[in-house]
């Protein structure tokens, strides 16, 4: 394999942050979702990854499942995407993991049951990376593809790097809620059954990479990736131009998510309603789909001021944000660190974040944002209500947001990605956060989402 030495640095606002020198090198990245199959941030982060990572001059195959083709094919083929090698093929499972949200618990199941060890996927993987013959394997979210992946890697002698996403290994539905961290789903027998075998089938991968610290810490304390080298670093931020905002009178919030339970949208939407008797003049535009769309509309009413736009393209994105005085992250359940947080700091766009998980852990409370209980209502309308009030914070707000970005560039990350994969990144031993969190809430009202 041809390759050529190169060297650099990469540097914060205050110098460099580390030196480099390495090699162009194969890199493979696994992900059981990839664009145009994509549900979330996580398939955004490796579409990012594969990008940056290629115009650093290195060669990059991604391997992804998709759904069954129209002319009966689960055979891999592989297409050449800007300069990228994307291997797509159908995992043999009762359906495709993209489609696990429409079928009935007893079917998600059984599909979990075959998905621990699908012997097909295993196959055709191992059979790519005998034909790409990587230097480095980088996995991400595997439910799909199989825990037997992890296995494959280790037969083939290839290093591993892994990222986590969240809690999937531990719940199968890959969900957390707060008030509900033990029982069905999390600590029931099936569950601890299915995290004991993904904790055996991952083993410790040479390099296991979070983007928040809760993450990392919550598997260790399950005895998770042992003898991995694990290390903080936060997702990759997009390319972005902050827009000009116009002074208004009007304070106008941005939700972009999953309309999901999960995500925290009816609390959102009754923490507005509630702010508006006091503070009329304000906005919710609310960006996504799920199940949860009838719903929230309904619960919305005929409020003019809350509107519903329906799922947008990454490139439709900056539409969005240029409106947006603060985006709002009201998860209610325990996330890694939502890709939406790195987005609106990219678009000079301060984050209204729940402090739970890893949600908050790249928020400054009262200079990139502010933070507020999860799961309370009272709690995210004195944070909304103190946006409103506080509008000569703003422009400083926004360009703290814009500075937290720029620390957080595509290519920064993929610069970090290659020195963690060649052994040579000292500087982000898993310490902590980049940004302790400053704010503890006081107990307030509770919100059960019902």
């Amino acid at each position: 394999m041809p390759r050529r030495s190169y060297a650099g640095a990469a540097a914060d606002v205050n110098g460099p942050l580390f030196c480099y020198t390495s090699v162009i090198m194969r890199i493979c990245l696994i992900s059981n979702l990839y664009p145009p199959h994509a549900r979330g941030g996580a398939e955004r982060v490796v579409e990012t990854e594969a990008r940056a990572l290629k115009a650093l001059g290195h060669e990059v195959s991604v391997i992804t499942a998709e759904p069954v083709r129209p002319d009966g094919s689960v055979e891999p083929r592989m297409t050449e995407e800007s300069g990228v090698r994307v291997w797509r093929f159908h995992p043999l499972n009762l359906f495709f993991y993209g489609e696990i949200g429409r079928h009935s618990a007893p079917a998600r199941l059984l599909w979990h049951a075959w998905d621990a060890k699908n012997a097909h996927a295993a196959g055709v993987i191992g059979r790519i990376l005998q034909a790409e013959r990587p230097d480095v394997v980088h996995t991400h979210n595997l439910k799909g593809l199989g825990l037997s992946v992890p296995r494959v890697i280790r037969k083939l002698g290839i290093r591993h790097a892994h990222t986590l996403h969240d809690v999937q290994l531990v719940a199968p539905s890959g969900l957390i809620i707060k008030g509900r961290e033990s029982g069905f789903g999390v600590t029931d027998p099936v569950s601890r059954m299915f995290a004991a075998s993904a904790r055996r089938a991952f083993g410790s991968p040479d390099l296991v990479i979070s983007p928040s610290k809760f993450l990392l810490d919550f598997y260790r304390a399950r005895g998770f990736f042992p003898s991995s080298h694990g290390v903080f670093l936060p997702n990759p931020a997009p390319r972005a131009a902050p827009a000009p905002h116009a002074p208004s009178v009007e304070t106008r919030f941005l939700f972009l998510g999953q309309v999901e339970r999960h995500k925290g949208i009816l609390l959102l939407i009754e923490a507005f309603r509630r702010l508006a008797k006091d503070r009329p003049k304000i906005r919710l535009d609310i960006v996504g789909a799920g199940s949860l769309d009838e719903e929230a509309r309904r619960i919305a009413g005929k409020d003019v001021r809350i509107a519903f736009f329906g799922k947008k393209s990454p490139a439709q994105f900056t539409e969005m944000f240029s409106k947006a005085e603060y985006a709002v992250v009201p998860s209610l359940c325990y996330e890694n660190a939502p890709t939406v947080i790195v987005e609106s700091f990219a678009y000079g766009v301060p984050v209204i974040a729940a402090d739970i998980g890893g949600a908050a852990e790249l928020v400054r409370h009262g200079e990139n944002g502010l933070v507020f209980e999860a799961g309370s209502v009272a709690s995210l309308v004195a944070m909304m209500k103190r946006a409103c009030d506080e509008k000569g914070a703003w422009p400083a707000r926004s360009k703290a947001a814009r500075r937290s970005a720029d620390l957080l560039t595509e290519e920064r990350h993929a610069e970090r990605l290659v020195s963690l994969y060649t052994e040579k990144d000292l500087a982000l031993p898993h310490e902590g956060p980049v940004v302790p969190i400053r704010y503890r809430a006081k107990p307030t009202e509770a919100y059960t989402g019902r």
